[in-house]
């Protein structure tokens, strides 16, 4: 499968909304993560909409700061326990039935290796 071409403007706005989702998840508001990763909150909104770009320093305290791997934020590519984090809060919102259904659909996964 060939991979996606982006522009830079593209990959900008998919890191911001990566970095902005790592974010809330780890319920930060602007200001309080705009601080700890050490630039202003006006930089930290341009970040997370793509506007603009940043040093491989502030990705660092990112990374640091969310528990997230730099590949994550940069590719959407992560470690399995990244995906889990997400997998977990997305379970964490349905119901019991949805929850079974889910696991019946997980299982055909495994049994044919889709």
């Amino acid at each position: 499968m060939k991979e996606k071409q982006y522009t830079k403007d593209e990959f900008q706005v998919d890191v911001g909304a990566r970095i902005l989702r790592l974010r809330l998840r780890e319920g930060y508001n602007r200001e309080e993560f705009a601080e700890a990763i050490g630039v202003s909150t006006k930089f930290l909104y341009e970040i997370e909409t793509g506007k603009k770009g940043f040093s491989t320093f502030v990705l660092y305290r990112i990374s640091k700061i969310l528990n997230a791997d730099c590949d994550y934020i940069l590719g959407g590519l992560g470690t399995r326990g990244e995906f889990n984090k997400e997998l977990l809060e997305k379970i964490e919102m349905l119901d019991i039935r949805q929850i079974e259904r889910l696991i019946r659909l997980l299982d055909i996964v495994n049994e044919y290796g889709m």
